[in-house]
């Protein structure tokens, strides 16, 4: 999603495969997203841009999902789903193995969340060999998560398939204990669009870095203030020279939500606040020659599009189930304290008959996860390994209906 090249995808879970043949896995799905996927209605624009700079069918190619399954295909009631997902963001990290720390992109998010699930099946194969027997596990190896992404055409598109069971783990760094909510986010993209200038002549151009930073101070004021964990304000660029005025430049707003109502005051409480922006702009500063162009034209000059939005949120319980995580040793993180919700994959299960819960090893802060030192402890990927092998022992003991 932010490189501009193919991804090599398909290499990883080919490595990924390999293991999980040997415990007796089979793969019953290895496909790329089809081109059509990214016509569907709600497509985040990041990445139909990724894909049209690509070739849409370049893009979609390189980026397969992958299910594998062991044990025959069961009713949902005898099936456990194992997802997790291997694309990453984009920036080489070294990779190192340092006292029991292992360091590199993708560490913890996830593809040693991959492993340690590969390696806590084969833990409870060799607890209880013939859980295959009554028990069904569905392994989803996808794409497509980071990025803005979304899981458009990688997780969603398995649900939607019915690779669904009755416990869905979505591997995610969570300290070892299980969220069962998620939040989810929409993203506002406000472009300048105007005639820059030189230092010479200054008032003659549009100033985009003006009225972006007029517009950031609107959202700031009023989602900061009412919703403080709500906003990202994030990149803002114009330019990079001192002695020139830009008139184009763009910046990005990120806007995390737990439920549909939230969604919708976000939106129109940022619509608003940019529209605020303008009347300032033109209020505040027409009087002042170097910004009379900009407040005289902005708008005309100034846009507000959403790149994303109209996502769900994962939001559920299920007693009968989380007496099983219980039973196997797994905590949940409580509503109002513990880790809090953020944006995965395991949002696209919402709609499934099924108890979805993210579990994973580490932590997406202290581990550095889409930084320059993302890492994962062993230690903590042995603990999750045997979290997956006692799940999987407790649900396979489950009596049957």
């Amino acid at each position: 999603m932010e490189t501009g090249e193919p991804s090599d995808l398909a290499s990883a879970q080919r490595r990924l495969v390999t293991h999980a043949a040997a415990l007796g896995f089979q793969v019953v799905h290895d496909a790329a997203p089809p081109v059509s996927v990214l016509d569907e209605p709600g497509t985040p624009l990041t990445v139909m841009e990724a894909a049209a700079a690509l070739g849409t069918a370049r893009f979609c190619e390189s980026q397969p999902n992958v299910v594998l399954r062991l044990g025959p295909s069961r009713s949902i009631a005898r099936t456990l789903v194992l997802n997790c997902h291997l694309d990453t963001v984009a920036g080489a990290v070294p990779v190192s193995h340092t006292g029991g720390t292992v360091t590199g992109r993708g560490s913890v998010d996830a593809k040693g969340q991959a492993v340690a699930l590969i390696a806590g099946v084969r833990e409870a194969l060799a607890r209880r060999p013939d859980f295959p027997d009554r028990t069904t596990v569905l392994l989803q190896l996808v794409g497509g998560e980071e990025g803005g992404a979304m899981g458009w055409y990688g997780t969603r598109l398995l649900v939607r398939a019915g690779f669904t069971g009755r416990i869905n783990v979505v591997a995610e760094p969570t300290r070892l204990a299980t969220l069962d909510r998620t939040t989810s986010t929409m993203t506002a993209r406000i472009r300048v669009d105007g005639e820059g200038a030189t230092d010479d002549a200054a008032a003659a151009g549009h100033n985009a870095t003006l009225a972006l930073a007029v517009v950031a101070d609107a959202l700031v004021r009023r989602i900061g203030l009412e919703a403080a964990n709500s906003l990202c304000l994030g990149g803002l660029h114009t330019g990079t020279m001192h002695n020139r005025v830009y008139g184009k430049g763009v910046l990005l707003a990120n806007l995390a939500y737990g439920s549909k109502e939230e969604a919708a005051w976000l939106r129109a409480t940022t619509e608003d606040a940019f529209g605020s922006a303008l009347t300032v702009l033109e209020r505040d500063f027409a009087h002042i020659p170097i910004a009379t162009r900009t407040a005289r034209d902005a708008r005309q000059i100034c846009q507000l599009e959403w790149t994303k939005q109209g996502l769900p949120v994962l939001r559920g319980r299920d007693p009968a189930m989380e007496r099983v995580l219980t039973a196997a040793g797994i905590d949940r993180h409580d509503d109002d304290a513990g880790l809090a919700p953020f944006t995965c994959d395991a949002m696209w299960f919402n709609d499934s008959s099924g108890y979805t819960v993210v579990l994973g090893a580490g932590d997406l802060e202290e581990d550095g996860a889409h930084t320059d030192h993302e890492q994962v402890r062993l230690t903590d990927l042995a603990s999750y390994v045997d979290q997956i092998s006692a799940l999987l022992t407790q649900f396979d003991r489950m009596p049957r209906g």
